[in-house]
This record gives structure tokens, sequence and C-alpha cells, in this order.
């Protein structure tokens, strides 16, 4: 019987960890009987990526796709044809051993149900067996972690993203997510709450380990911890630098941008993380409470409170001006002259 392992994310829960242990421990894992599929992957990246740019509507052009640099219809059905014959030429030489995928983006992106019923359709060609593993975690926290990364990703937005936001709302509306996926899929879902009071040793990898029964998680290497918190006072500078340099060039991102938003992390490194309003918190807790309410009850029912103990207590103060993100006279000098620097250097390719 061919099984499939498929974890679909949320979205900063812990997925390039456990997408980063799965590649530097991939030919350990094939001796205890299990099997990463590297070429769904993008060259050095862990996420496999090309899984649900298998399953996208085929007039639906976004960020992924540009980056694959397939917008093209005719240069994009040639290359995921491709990607759908290698494949089946490595099911074919592979399918004795349970395979393990691992992509944030087939929960984010895949919105539709013809989409996922696509990607259903696709993986059920080749696996008798699919069980799927998503972490959730409490919707406020992925907002401000998605703001900080939306910062370091060239984006411009001046403020904690609202309840409602498409984007956010796409993530953590986790009783949407759940049902979409157990009705397309109508196979088993394992959702995990992502806290380090509900994970297993309080890691996200140890936990995937025990949920997938890798039975010797011991002998493996378990990464560092990828992505670290962006202070507020870089996602202030960021944000400024955002509205002044544009990193698109020729149809892709150029890669020296990525340098900037290194140097302004590691700058700003020892200053102090966004922490969130009382209002704000309030305004998340009301709008996802229905969601929330669903998935405990459904799913959690042994347990008070959904998020536990780990959930967000620490609160800014009324009025505190370090969370104020307008700059300065001073500032806005300062950062004009730093983007004109930068963007001379990079025109100059230095």
């Amino acid at each position: 019987m061919s099984k499939l392992l498929l974890h679909i994310g949320t979205e900063k829960t812990g997925t390039s960890s456990i997408q980063k242990f799965l590649r530097i421990n991939k030919s350990q894992l094939e001796k205890n009987g299990f099997f990463v599929p590297s070429f769904m992957s993008y060259k050095d990246n862990e996420n496999h990526i090309y899984l649900p740019l298998l399953a996208y509507e085929k007039s639906r052009k976004d960020d992924l796709i540009i980056s694959q640099g397939i917008l093209d219809e005719n240069k994009r059905d040639l290359f995921l044809k491709g990607k759908l014959q290698e494949l089946q030429e490595q099911f074919s030489r592979n399918k004795d051993k349970v395979w393990l995928m691992s992509s944030e983006h087939c929960q984010s992106r895949l919105k539709t149900d013809q989409e996922l019923t696509k990607l259903a359709n696709i993986l059920l060609t080749f696996f008798d067996e699919i069980t799927i593993l998503i972490y959730l975690r409490r919707p406020i926290d992925i907002a401000i972690s998605h703001w900080t990364n939306s910062a370091r990703g060239f984006d411009v937005c001046e403020s904690l993203p609202k309840p409602d936001d498409p984007r956010i709302e796409a993530i953590c509306n986790h009783k949407k997510t759940l049902k979409n996926w157990i009705r397309c899929f109508g196979k088993e879902i394992i959702p995990r709450i992502y806290s380090k009071e509900n994970l297993i040793g309080g890691s996200v990898v140890l936990d995937y380990c025990k949920l997938i029964g890798i039975k010797d998680s011991e002998t493996l290497e378990v990464p560092a911890r990828t992505n670290t918190a962006v202070s507020f006072e870089a996602i202030k500078v960021l944000t400024a630098l955002n509205k002044r340099i544009n990193p698109i060039e020729n149809g892709s991102v150029n890669q020296k941008h990525f340098e900037l938003s290194n140097i302004v992390e590691k700058r700003f490194t020892q200053n102090k993380p966004y922490l969130p309003s009382k209002e704000e918190v309030d305004n998340f807790n009301s709008y996802y409470e229905n969601s929330n309410n669903w998935v405990l009850k459904k799913f959690f029912s042994t347990h008070k409170d959904l998020w536990g103990k780990d959930s967000f207590q620490s609160l800014r103060a009324d009025h505190d001006d370090y969370y104020n993100i307008k700059l300065s006279n001073r500032e806005e000098t300062i950062i004009d002259i730093l983007a004109e620097v930068w963007i001379d250097k990079v025109k100059q390719n230095v």
C-alpha cells in the first residue's frame, strides 16, 4: 500500500524547520523506509513548492509563478507536465516507501475547491493512503509574524494587518481550512497546536517526527530554528525603505535587495519585537472566535483553551511611542540618503 504524509503548514508555524529537517536527513530517512522527493523543491529551497503549482488553475498568475519564470502559459504547461512525469517516474521507483512532502503553500495558496480537488486527484493517482498534517497557531501571532516577514519581502504595510485582511484570513481561519481539506480530500487530517506547551518536546521538528512515526529521531540532525523574530525598529526601517526602493528588475526580484534586509535586521537585532495593543488582541479574538471554538470542539474537546498557556500575554502600554511607525523628519532624511546610496550601489552592481 502506497502512503503519503503531507504537511501543509500553516505559514508561520515552523514549516521551514520541518522542511530543512527533511532535506538534511533525506538519506537517513530513506534507510528508515521514508522518501523525501527533493525534485519537488526549487533549487536549494526545502519547500515542495511544485506540489501546489501542479494544482493551480491555468489562468492563475502570482508571485510563485513569477519566481519560476513560467508566466507564459505554454512554457508553464510544458514545465508542469515535466514535473508530473518526474513524479510518476520517481513514484515507480519508490512506491514501497512512505513519502514525506511539505509545503505551506498548499494551505495558503490553494483556496478554491477546484484547486484542492485537482491536487487530491493528482495525489490519489499514486497513493492509496494520504494523511494530512497541519499546525495551527493563534491568529494574532500569525498576523504579527506575517507582517514582519512582509517587511523583509519588500512589502509596504505601515500597521499590523486587520483580522479581515484577505491574506491573513486565508491563513488564520482554521475552521474554513480544515473543512475545505476534509471536504475535498475526504482523508485523515491531523491538526496540531503550534505552541511549546502543546508540541512534543516543545519542538515542532520533534513533534513532527513523533506524529509520522520516526522512532529514532535522536539519531537524526535537528536544525536550529530557521526564522527569528524581527524587531519593531527593523520593521519600521524596512517599511520606509520599501517605499523608496523598487526591488523588481526584469520581472524578478534583484537578489541584492535581500542583502539590505539582512543588514537592517542585524543592526536592530537587540531591539524590542512588536507587541500588540489590547484593542488589537481583542479584535483578533472576536473576529476568529467562531473559528477557534469550532476547532476546539471538533478536535481538542479535552482542552480548556485552544491555545493554552502560551497564548500572547505581553501587551504594549497604551500610547507607547516606541510603537509609532511614523518617522521623524530627521529619520526621513537618513532613510532618503540610505535609499539613494543603495539604489546607486545596485545600479553599479557593486
